[in-house]
């Protein structure tokens, strides 16, 4: 039962682990997940039951499900029946769905309901600006200017009037493979138009920058332990941020021309005397 709630909770944790991921993808796998949780919990047992038979007859083990001692039956009265109701007794397999398999499963749902569920009320926020086809659909059906008006009234940054027509006119205006929010961004930023879509630009940079997780943020502090160490106890503050920053986006770091930079500063420390 584990290897199948863990396989499928697996994907879910590696993707939350990937810089790129966004929480439109995330929505729809975090969605998948409780799917699978849900039906999982309906019909689940019959097939761990085969697994595990599986296993037993490997190992040569009995396939049988553990049982306890009940409590001591009541002494019963002359005239009480004394076979009991068989409709009364739980089978063992019974015990085992209503004690271990479905607090398990109920578990693994409620957990994850409630971990994403701030994640569900911002994608309900910022969801019909993800992708241009979601801008498209909230056009045509009509729901673009509620959505806009939820926007200015939680964020307060934005016009939702001036929004509505910013959106309208980017779905017609921006090129059809511009397909993403920061694909229509990164046009709107290059091609030099943010005083055309004002409104647009911040509220898809609003919808960019926020983090799916805190993966980011804990491997910064990891980084900070590996640079200042013992032997770099008089580091100051601008100098440790400098390179943990450096550290952190060592991909840019990369490909940046060190040798230009060096010159850069010596041309800035040099005690030579022009003359």
């Amino acid at each position: 039962m584990w290897y199948n709630i863990l396989h499928e909770v697996d994907h879910v944790s590696k993707l939350l682990q990937s810089p790129p991921v966004g929480i439109d993808v995330l929505q729809y796998e975090v969605g998948y997940v409780l799917k699978f949780l849900k039906e999982y919990r309906e019909n689940g047992l019959s097939s761990a039951q085969t697994d595990a038979r599986d296993m037993a007859e490997e190992l040569e083990m009995p396939m049988v499900f553990p049982t306890t001692p009940g409590p001591k039956p009541k002494r019963q009265s002359p005239y009480e029946p004394q076979n009991p109701d068989p409709s009364l007794t739980v089978t063992p397999e019974e015990k085992f769905r209503r004690d271990v398999f479905l607090p398990l499963v109920n578990s693994a749902i409620t957990g994850t309901s409630e971990r994403f569920k701030l994640m569900e009320t911002f994608h309900g926020l910022f969801g019909f600006i993800y992708r241009r086809e979601e801008m498209k659909r909230a056009v045509e059906s009509y729901t673009l200017k509620e959505s806009c008006a939820d926007i200015e009234k939680t964020l307060g940054d934005v016009d939702a009037e001036d929004l509505v027509r910013e959106i309208s006119a980017a779905v017609t205006a921006v090129p059809a493979k511009e397909t993403t929010g920061l694909k229509i961004l990164s046009y709107i930023y290059r091609n030099r138009l943010v005083e055309l879509y004002p409104n647009l630009s911040i509220a898809l940079r609003l919808m960019m920058t926020v983090p799916v997780t805190v993966a980011s943020g804990e491997r910064s502090s990891s980084r900070l332990k590996l640079i200042k160490t013992h032997l770099r106890s008089t580091m100051l503050q601008e100098q440790l941020s400098a390179l943990a920053q450096i550290s952190i986006e060592h991909e840019v770091t990369k490909s940046l021309d060190k040798d230009e930079l060096i010159r850069a500063f010596s041309a800035l420390k040099h005690r030579r005397v022009d003359f």
